[in-house]
This record gives C-alpha cells, structure tokens and sequence, in this order.
C-alpha cells in the first residue's frame, strides 16, 4: 500500500511538470506570435531582418520612442538576439535613462564578440560608477558561481570594464565604489590581508602617492614589517611623491 501510495505521488509530480512546461511553451508560442503580429500590423513589417533593419534609421532620425516600442516588442520574439541591446542602449541614452542603458550595455557585452560603439558604452558606465559596477559584479559572480559556465561567454570584455571604473573610483575618491571592489577583490582572491598593499599599488599607478603610502603603511603594520618587498616599495612611494611635490612646486612656487 505504501508503495503504491509512492507511486502515485511520482505520477503527480511528473504530470506536474509536463503541465508546467506545456503551459510555458503555449505561453511563450503567445508571446511570439503576439509580438510579431505588433510588429506586422503597427509598424508594417514582414519578418524579423526587416525589424532590426528599421531600427538604426529611427535612431539616426532621432525617432527613439518608435525605435524603443519595436526593441522592447522585438524582445518577446527574442531576447537572446545580440543587436537589440546594440541599438536599445543607445535609444536609452539618448532619452537619458542611464540606468537602464547601463543594463543593456551590460547584457550586450556580455554577448557580443566584437563591441561596437565602445566610446559610447564607456561613457555610459561612467554616468553611474557605482551602479556600473554593481551590475557588472553581479553578473560576473554569476558567471564564475555557474557550474556550467564553461559552455557559456566568458563576460572578459566586462572584467576589463570593471577595472576601469575600479581605476575612476579612485581618481574621484569614491569611498563608496571602492570599497565595493575591495569586497569583491577580497570574495575572488579568497584573502583580506594583503587588500591595503593591492590598493596601494592601484593608488600608486594613477599617481597618488599619498593614498598610496596610507594604504602600504597598513599592511606594513598588519604584517609586523615583514614583508621587505612592501618596506621597499614604501621607499618608492615616498621618493615618488616627493619628486612629484618637487616638479609642481617648481613650476607652481611654494606658496
């Protein structure tokens, strides 16, 4: 009896999930079909070529609100399609919505080999440093937590974006965007310690060497000066810094 009563609950469960995905297949067959018939009785075009074909011909004309309303209908018929985010990033921009160009532009790098329009995506991100990155971070966490990420696009154009924002978070002095990188250095790397000395180096390459002997004093004393390498690049940013306050002053005067 307990067995058959088992058996049962299987046959539930199975007929469950069939139901389940027979039902998002009908969904998603809606979905399809309604999109196109919008894009066929609205906007006068017969397949999927000729919806992206009018679209960069909107935006060259400034017409963003039509290009967006055939982008975001385009999106139910495929949302995996690279050039809908090519060109809806750009039509957010233009309308000023940096949030959500920042979103698109993520999703596009993410799926494109060759990115186009590269000025324009890094002067999206830079719009909204913090938020740039927080997305960026999350997807890439996503990314290197998925088992299954081997057969998936490794998102390598946004690692390079991430440092870059990384690099003008430093030169704003953005405490907030910093200390949202030197988390997720510290969750990649495995290790906290040795923050203060990466942070250092990073400070020291865009010339300030101030913040740069702040941060490597920290780790010099967290190390209980151990590590000769960091007491010699101390030396280093000193020297640095004071070159550096040498040729302004000479230039500038001192006063």
């Amino acid at each position: 009896m307990k067995n058959l009563l088992t058996l049962i609950a299987l046959l539930l469960v199975v007929g469950v999930q069939v139901s389940c995905t027979h039902s998002d297949n009908i969904v998603s067959n809606y979905r399809y079909k309604r999109a196109m018939r919008l894009l066929q009785n609205k906007h006068g075009y017969d397949d999927q070529t000729a919806v992206m074909q009018s679209v960069p011909k909107l935006i060259e004309q400034e017409e963003y609100q039509l290009a967006l309303e055939i982008l975001n209908t385009y999106e139910l018929v495929d949302d995996s399609y690279e050039p809908l985010y090519q060109y809806r990033l750009l039509v957010h921009h233009s309308l000023g919505e940096t949030h959500k160009a920042i979103d698109d532009a993520i999703k596009y790098c993410s799926m494109a080999d060759v990115i186009f329009y590269v000025d324009t995506i890094q002067k999206i991100f830079a719009e909204d440093v913090n938020y740039s990155m927080t997305q960026i971070i999350q997807l890439i966490q996503s990314f290197d937590d998925d088992d299954t990420s081997k057969e998936k696009h490794d998102p390598i154009y946004l690692r390079g974006v991430l440092g870059e924002l990384f690099g003008k978070a430093l030169q704003y002095d953005d405490e907030q965007s910093i200390e949202l990188y030197k988390r997720y250095y510290a969750q990649k790397d495995g290790t906290t310690y040795d923050i203060d000395y990466k942070m250092a180096k990073w400070y020291a390459r865009i010339g300030m060497y101030d913040r740069a002997i702040e941060d490597i004093s920290k780790y010099i004393d967290s190390t209980n000066g151990t590590d000769q390498q960091a007491i010699s690049d101390l030396a280093v940013f000193k020297r640095m810094e004071e070159l550096t306050y040498f040729d302004v002053t000479t230039i500038l005067g001192d006063n």
